[in-house]
């Protein structure tokens, strides 16, 4: 084995060792850490794509592109001439700080041994550029839990670190939405809950009322992201709970959607956050969303939520990992 450095003739043999890795899974890591649902018309090409846009650095403040990317950062390992793993990786000056944006290898003990390599050849990496810290899947990006590359980012010293993550690990889901509609045990919920003084209402940021958390008494906004529309359910006129936007978004010409639900802590376990959960996910597929993903913290039972709309679990995921170097 050994570790060379990425140039633009090997694009074609990376993208297919991406795609080999990756074809028959429900999901794809980008270069940049993120992931998207794996179908039509995903293939190698979304690799050379974000890969290019890394490499372009047409946005470093760009938050699933940390830093600025060159081709000296882009680490492949080689084994008889054949690439047997890519690590992504980037450059924060200002910071001091390396970041390990993404990696793949095989799921063996070779790919272990691939993995091992790409961590000591980024960390060597960092130290000659000078950089006093290195953090893996920083931000957005994330890792597969004991995956090859998770295991040797852990025998290289790198740590979950609370300054920079709430969340030591999470998991992701996703899926399609064909055949979505509500329930009948979700409209006889609302039902329920109307009779409990609850009302659930659909809400366009346009023309979005002041509104304000029933425990708290604060303003707040129930729109993440780009939503244009979103639930809340309210009791006594104030915000219990929030669907925190229909999130809707494209990606390789498919129609995406997020939607997060939350519930005032007093509120919780009524079933609140399943209705507005179930309410956003139609709202989406009327508006053209054929699937989605959504991230969630391990610990938070919100993950029940999204499994009863149809998605199934991808994979735990570790995030904002860091060592110091020097």
């Amino acid at each position: 084995m050994r570790i060379t450095r990425y140039r633009e003739n090997k694009m074609d043999a990376c993208a297919a060792f991406w795609w080999n890795l990756y074809e028959d899974m429900p999901y794809v890591h980008r270069p940049d850490g993120g992931q998207t649902v794996n179908t039509p018309p995903i293939g190698p090409e979304y690799f050379i794509k974000h890969l290019g846009y890394g490499l372009e650095n047409l946005d470093p403040s760009h938050p699933n592109w940390p830093g600025l990317l060159s081709e000296d950062d882009i680490l492949l390992a080689e084994d008889n001439g054949k690439i047997c793993g890519i690590l992504v990786s980037s450059q924060d000056q200002e910071k001091s700080t390396g970041y390990i944006l993404s990696a793949y290898v095989e799921r063996t003990i070779h790919g272990r041994e691939m993995a091992n390599g790409l961590v000591d050849e980024a960390l060597h990496h960092f130290s000659e550029l000078g950089f006093h810290r290195a953090v893996a899947a920083p931000r957005l990006a994330t890792m597969e839990v004991e995956s090859p590359i998770h295991l040797s980012l852990l025998d290289a010293d790198f740590a979950f670190n609370r300054i920079y993550s709430n969340e030591c690990y999470g998991v992701f889901l996703g899926g399609s939405l064909e055949g979505f509609q509500l329930q009948p045990e979700i409209t006889a919920k609302i039902d329920q809950l109307e009779k409990e003084g609850i009302t659930f209402e659909r809400i366009l940021r346009k023309d979005s009322p002041d509104l304000r958390r029933l425990d708290t008494g604060d303003e707040i906004d129930p729109f993440d992201e780009d939503a244009e529309c979103t639930f809340v359910a309210c009791h006594r006129g104030f915000v219990v709970g929030s669907a925190h936007g229909v999130w809707i978004f494209e990606d390789e010409g498919r129609t995406l959607c997020m939607v997060s639900p939350f519930v005032i802590p007093s509120y919780r376990h009524r079933g609140i956050g399943k209705v507005l959960q179930h309410l956003g996910m139609e709202e989406a597929v009327r508006r053209g969303a054929w699937g989605g993903w959504v991230a969630t913290g391990l610990d938070n039972p919100a993950r029940f939520i999204y499994r009863s709309v149809g998605y199934r679990y991808w994979y735990t995921c570790s995030s904002d990992m860091s060592k110091q170097i020097r």
